[in-house]
C-alpha cells in the first residue's frame, strides 16, 4: 500500500510540474503576442496597408495576402555566379 501512495504522490508531482511549465509557456507566448501587436498594430504580422513617411506617400496593399507573399523569381532562376579569379 506504501508503494502505491509513493507512485500516486510522486505522478501528482509530476503532474503538477508539467502544468506549471505548460502554463509558464503560453504565459510568456501571450505576452510576445501582446508586445507584437504593441508594436505592430496586427495579431498575425501582415499589415494590409504600407506607408512610407519619407515623403508622405500612403500605398495601400488590396491583393490577397496569399498572392502578395509568393515568390517572385521562378525556380529555374538561380541565385549563383560563375566566380573567375582575376
Amino acid at each position: 500500500m506504501f508503494i502505491l501512495n509513493f507512485l500516486l504522490f510522486v505522478f501528482l508531482i509530476v503532474l503538477v510540474v508539467v502544468l506549471y511549465f505548460v502554463l509558464h509557456i503560453f504565459l510568456t507566448m501571450k505576452k510576445v503576442k501582446d508586445k507584437f501587436k504593441k508594436y505592430t498594430g496586427s495579431d498575425d504580422g501582415f499589415s494590409q496597408t504600407n506607408s512610407s513617411s519619407r515623403q508622405g506617400d500612403h500605398i495601400t496593399d488590396t491583393r490577397d495576402p496569399s498572392k502578395a507573399h509568393r515568390k517572385i523569381i521562378a525556380d529555374d532562376e538561380g541565385e549563383y555566379v560563375d566566380f573567375v579569379e582575376e
